[in-house]
């Protein structure tokens, strides 16, 4: 009788441990799926496209900035020298 029990434990515990292991991947894959499906939103080609453009402007407005302020800097030496 005592072995009965104890195979009827050991079967329910493979069971649990089974289950449980299969919940845990089943959340897994679908945290997996929700990332993808977030970066797949988010990374669209038409944002992907803005950024590039945005920074596009950002590095001519740079280089006009740093264009004056070169200028700037030179006719000031200029000024000092003479």
């Amino acid at each position: 009788m005592a072995k009965l029990v104890l195979l009827f434990l050991v079967i329910f515990c493979i069971i649990q441990f089974t289950l449980a292991a299969r919940l845990r991947r089943d959340a897994v894959e679908e945290g997996v799926a929700t990332i993808k499906k977030t970066i797949s939103d988010t990374f669209t080609k038409e944002n992907v496209d803005s950024f590039f453009n945005k920074l596009g402007e950002m590095g001519e407005l740079f280089k006009s900035k740093t264009s004056e302020l070169g200028d700037a800097i030179q006719q000031k030496v200029k000024e000092v020298v003479n």
